[in-house]
């Protein structure tokens, strides 16, 4: 029995040398101990409270947005049944490590106060107590950080913007929205050329207001803005004013247009697939300039969908008795009548409606018919006898309430004397066969 004791006591004796031999390195050399089959990896990390992985592989940061001047990143390790050993950061590419505090949880935060204008080449090692590290070459990431204010980022995506809407240069303008624009960029691209199709002589002006940015690094502008367009079809000259707001996000040229709300600034011509929401207290959108898809410009809700457009030329000849002509229009049929059977009919200067009918009719003085997108619901006055002249309402619009139970709007254009009973007068017109007040 003795002699077996002091074989036992040897062997320990054995044992403990070895590990004195190791002790001085034990901090260091913990993970030869036994192999691990768990993963290490992260169950998340975040830099500055934004997802890492969603910063993309290449990310810039502006030092005014940075609390207290550093870059923070937090995270929590794991390693299956394992045990977190250490958790270490690098950001020279890998040449030097320094570590991160952490706790036995896994928890885990390392900071750094970055210099501007520098890039950071970023990587993040987790090695648990078996020596098995995370993939770290999927968190390698780089980082800049901009002196610049995010305020100029801001003016200067939208003075990108502006110069090339201005221009009606559409490539140049759509360098500079995101590719998953929200608002869908085929549908911005094709509004935007149509805005240029529908506008001569665009004057836009904006004053930034206020901007934020989110965890995510997205901008968020509000604006007012002031703008002058003169409609290519009518030759009027518009002007209105308002707020508005955008999102800006994180690309290759420092930012991209991600999403811009009613009332538009661009893409007027398809507001509807163009614009994410609307400005809460915004301006009253009758005061906005807007654009049907016919290319009507006026201020306001432009043109249903259904709204039927045009102009036409009435000769009236009543040099003797009964006036010869008797010239009128048909606005379902949209022609020019003879013979007092259209919906409305000119003597001279007076209309009339169609022989047996009742229209019903409203001056809207001083009114642009581009300015007006529903019909009035009352107010009109019924006649089945003379209604109102034509002279005296060049400029203004009518508003009519047809046999048929439809709505038109009229707008006298001009009207002339070429002699005695005898007049040419123009006129443009809105109809709406879906017979609402809608235009």
């Amino acid at each position: 029995m003795i002699v077996n004791l002091i074989k036992k006591l040897r062997l320990l004796a054995l044992v403990l040398g070895v590990v004195m031999v190791w002790s001085p390195a034990a901090n260091a050399k913990w993970w030869i101990f036994g192999q691990s089959k768990d993963d290490v990896d992260f169950g998340y990390l975040y830099l500055n409270n934004v997802s890492y992985e969603e910063l993309g592989a290449k990310a810039t940061l502006y030092r005014e947005t940075l609390p207290n001047g550093e870059v923070v990143l937090r995270g929590k390790a794991r390693s299956g049944r394992n045990q977190v050993g250490n958790v270490r950061v690098s950001l020279d590419g890998k040449a030097t490590w320094q570590k991160a505090t952490f706790k036995p949880t896994g928890e885990f935060e390392f900071r750094f106060r970055p210099e501007a204008e520098r890039t950071y080449s970023v990587a993040v090692e987790v090695m648990d107590t078996t020596g098995k590290t995370n993939d770290v070459e999927r968190t390698r990431k780089e980082l800049t950080v901009s002196p610049q204010r995010i305020s100029d980022q801001a003016r200067r995506v939208l003075d990108a913007l502006v110069a090339a809407y201005r221009d009606e240069n559409a490539s140049a303008f759509m360098q500079w929205v995101s590719p998953d624009f929200a608002g869908d960029t085929v549908s911005l691209d094709r509004a935007i050329r149509k805005d240029f199709t529908a506008f001569d002589r665009i004057d836009l002006r904006y004053t930034l207001n206020n901007v934020v940015m989110d965890p995510a690094g997205r901008l968020f502008v509000a604006i007012n803005f002031n703008r002058s367009v003169t409609s290519s079809r009518s030759g009027q000259t518009l002007t209105d004013s308002g707020n508005t707001e955008f999102v800006i996000k994180p690309g290759e040229k420092g930012g991209l247009v991600f999403s811009m709300k009613n009332p538009l600034i661009f893409g007027l011509s398809d507001a509807e697939n163009v614009a994410t929401g609307s400005v809460a207290g915004g301006a009253d959108e009758a005061t906005q300039i807007g654009v049907d898809a016919q290319g009507n410009v006026g201020v306001g809700q432009v043109s249903s969908a259904n709204t039927e457009d045009g102009s036409f030329t009435l000769d009236a000849d009543c040099s003797s008795w009964p006036c010869p002509s008797y010239p009128g229009f048909d606005f379902a049929n949209q022609t020019v009548t003879t013979g007092g059977v259209g919906d409305i009919n000119l003597e001279t200067n007076l209309f009339f409606p169609g022989f047996n009918q009742i229209v019903g009719w409203q001056i809207l003085t001083g009114v642009n018919m581009d300015s007006v997108h529903e019909a009035p619901a009352s107010g009109y006055s019924n006649a089945g006898g003379p209604m109102f002249q034509a002279e005296p309402n060049i400029g203004n619009t009518v508003a009519l309430q047809l046999p048929n139970g439809k709505f038109a709007l009229l707008e006298v254009v001009s009207f002339s004397n070429p002699g005695v009973g005898i007049t040419r007068s123009t006129y443009r017109f809105k109809y709406q066969p879906d017979g609402s007040r809608k235009f």
